[in-house]
């Protein structure tokens, strides 16, 4: 008993003695429980913004706007009377469904005769997409049930039908391919690209590099440009896995090349900043593996980010994920263009253009210390 005791004794100042592990075991529940709360607070999803395009105009045409608006899982975002481009109001203006209510719906009704409701859902994203249809169910229901009350027919006068754009098999797959890939490439060059610079630390090699006389930029991409190049070949075959997994390829090539090359670069910088700030690739590795997952959870990909709170909100910010992932989605599923997520690609290049000044001007600090590290000591005689 003495000796386990002594044991536990060892291990519990090794383990305090020890800071990234107790920010391991410690924190990262801490930050984990934390950062779940803030995004699954609201526990469901309201006010999806949809358009209805009513043709009757009728006062039952009116009271089913209405019930719509009234449904907390729906927000009417305008009322139209002719036909639209559905897609175009999907990409350019975030809708997530449209209600078509036909010609003649009120006099049909009342007639006895059965009419048809068209639905039609955005469903590249399928958990805002299965909020949506059950709300727009939930309220043709309701209605039918009323109608039948009030002319003592059967309630099955109103047909609902369901159209659904994008992933129109709800196919699991291809809804969560865009953020597979586009979280896999960031964990590896983050990692990879902290620990080059980590490495530069751990082993006291900056005088190697501050020897040459060269600027901060130089030096910067001199060591990131091998890493940008073996980051293209994986592009290179992540397109070959879309044919093997047999996943839609990206109508516009060029657009996701260019966001790509955006990711790729910010990422990197994110991770010579991290490689910076840490004196051993093993504490690096350690940090990232605490920050990378909440980023995926934050990044509103699956759950929409309106819903979380603030520091959820922030924390996904941070990362070059959010922007990518979330345009991403919209060229691979929606078959969208750069012009319909250049809000994306705006925020992606703000975030480039900060990592960018705040990873050299570590590097210029590290190498500016290192050299006053390195002056030969004078002795007086």
């Amino acid at each position: 008993m003495k000796k386990i005791i002594l044991l536990i004794k060892r291990e519990f100042k090794r383990f305090t003695g020890n800071e990234i592990m107790m920010i391991l075991l410690i924190g990262g529940p801490i930050l984990y429980g934390l950062l779940f709360g803030a995004v699954y607070s609201s526990g469901k999803i309201t006010d999806q913004p949809i358009i209805v395009i009513d043709k009757d105009q009728s006062p039952l045409s009116a009271t089913l706007i209405d019930m719509l608006e009234d449904n907390e899982g729906l927000t009417i975002k305008y009322v139209l009377t002719e036909n639209t481009d559905i897609q175009k109001k999907f990409l350019e203006d975030g809708i997530q469904a449209a209600v078509f209510i036909p010609d003649f719906f009120e006099t049909d009704i009342v007639q006895g005769r059965y009419s048809e409701v068209n639905t039609y859902i955005n469903n590249a994203n399928l958990v805002s997409s299965g909020y949506v249809n059950r709300s727009i169910f939930l309220v043709v229901s309701t209605l039918n049930s009323i109608s039948s009350v009030k002319s003592g027919k059967p309630s099955s006068a109103i047909q609902l039908n369901v159209f659904r754009q994008f992933n129109p098999a709800s196919n699991y797959m291809q809804f969560v391919w865009p953020s597979y890939l586009a979280v896999i490439l960031q964990s590896v060059i983050l990692v990879v690209i902290a620990m080059s610079f980590a490495s530069e630390t751990e082993h006291n090699t900056f005088r190697e590099l501050e020897e040459l006389k060269t600027n901060p930029i130089t030096i910067a991409l001199g060591k990131l440009v091998i890493y940008w190049v073996v980051a293209c070949f994986a592009l290179l075959v992540y397109a070959c896995y879309f044919f093997l997994f047999r996943q839609r390829f990206p109508v516009h090539v060029t657009d996701t090349l260019i966001i790509s090359g955006i990711f790729i670069v910010s990422v990197s910088f994110q991770g010579m900043i991290a490689g910076l700030l840490f004196k051993s690739q093993l504490k690096v590795i350690q940090f990232l593996m605490i920050l990378i997952m909440p980023a995926y959870i934050t990044s509103g990909f699956s759950w929409p980010s309106v819903y979380d709170s603030w520091p959820a909100q922030l924390y996904g910010l941070l990362f070059p994920y959010l922007p990518f992932v979330n345009g991403l989605r919209i060229l691979l599923i929606e078959r969208g263009s750069l012009a319909d997520i250049q809000d994306y690609a705006l925020l992606q290049i703000v975030q480039l253009v900060l990592y960018f000044l705040i990873a050299l001007l570590i590097l210029k600090f590290k190498l500016k210390r290192n050299s006053r590290g390195n002056l030969p000591v004078q002795v007086a005689v």
